[in-house]
């Protein structure tokens, strides 16, 4: 666990590695919808293709970026499945 600590009961606190994740994947998302304008251009085709198209946005573009970046999405949480099944004790259905 990352940035943890022991509290006076003897419980470990912490952040693990899916929730600083979860963190930084809806920030840069949030980030990217909002404040750019390529997101901006996201919103437009997913409101009406045909109307974006004329406005003269590049379709094809726009959806390579966005399944570029599904992509990368489907990488990071493959990265997190794996170390938490990692961290996962693997007898614990022996023992019932």
């Amino acid at each position: 666990m990352l940035f943890s600590f022991t509290a006076a009961d003897g419980y470990d606190y912490g952040l693990s590695l899916p929730i600083i994740t979860l963190l930084v994947v809806v920030t840069l998302t949030g980030f990217i919808m909002n404040k750019t304008s390529i997101g901006r251009m996201i919103y437009a085709m997913g409101g009406n293709r045909e109307a974006a198209s004329r406005m003269g946005f590049g379709i094809f573009k726009m959806q390579l970026f966005v399944y570029g970046y599904m992509g990368l999405m489907s990488g990071v949480a493959g990265v997190v499945q794996s170390a938490t099944v990692l961290t996962v004790a693997p007898r614990f259905p022996a023992g019932l």
